[in-house]
């Protein structure tokens, strides 16, 4: 006898997973000696993805950091996540069943790191990274499709008082159809790295996808990613 499954406690299994938590090529170049501006990490943890990039022109009034001592971190930590979300101290079910069956206002999830890494969110969560190094274009069209997640029309920051992170409210709605790994799959596709677009992204299809796209980059010898010429 089937067992039947239950679409109801299927959809809430699938959104507290994805809860808890553009297009180019690979251009085969030369090893160059890359400016660790143009190198990028992508990182996924079970419960969110995103990518730490060097701080540029273009992302700098993403999240404007105060002047004067301490010195401004020189990386920015950024992924997409939801408002109704983060705004709960400790989401409860009805929270959970709004963003099961709907959408939420999207953020753009914010934290300035002293170097190219991101650390653990516990020792009970793997972390996963890749070090991708892109062309001067391929960082450009990077950035240019971060900052253009961001709504500059809207109050500029959402920050929570207990978090070391900032938000800025995004101009995309969060859904379990549209949450942070389509954010990460999308800037990384913009820069020129070939990534599957699927319906409903979670931690383990975008591992799997940069562990292919790292393992093609080794096996035919690319040694930067960029769009086209």
């Amino acid at each position: 006898m089937r067992a039947s499954v239950n679409p109801f406690a299927a959809c809430l299994l699938l959104t507290a997973v994805l809860l808890a938590g553009c297009a180019g090529r690979l251009e085969r170049l030369p090893p160059p000696n890359l400016p660790e501006s143009e190198r990028i990490l992508v990182f996924a943890d079970g419960l969110h993805s995103g990518v730490v990039v060097a701080m540029s022109p273009v992302l700098a009034d993403l999240d404007p950091q105060p002047e004067g001592p301490p010195a401004a971190l020189p990386y920015l930590e950024v992924g997409f996540a939801a408002d109704e979300w983060i705004a709960a101290s400790e989401p409860g079910s009805g929270t959970k069943l709004r963003m099961a069956f709907g959408t939420s206002g999207g953020v753009l999830d914010l934290c300035h790191r002293a170097e190219l890494a991101r650390p653990p969110r516990s020792a009970d969560i793997p972390l996963r990274t890749w070090i991708i190094p892109l062309s001067a274009e391929g960082r450009r069209r990077l950035d240019t499709c971060i900052r253009s997640w961001g709504n500059f029309e809207a109050p500029q920051m959402l920050r929570p008082p207990a978090r070391p992170t900032t938000f800025r409210f995004a101009n995309r709605r969060w859904s379990i159809f549209h949450n942070c790994h389509d954010f990460t799959v999308e800037v990384l596709r913009a820069a020129g790295l070939e990534l599957e677009v699927l319906s409903i992204y979670d931690n383990d299809r975008l591992a799997k996808q940069m562990d292919e796209a790292v393992r093609q980059m080794a096996e035919g010898g690319i040694t930067v990613v960029g769009p086209p010429p």
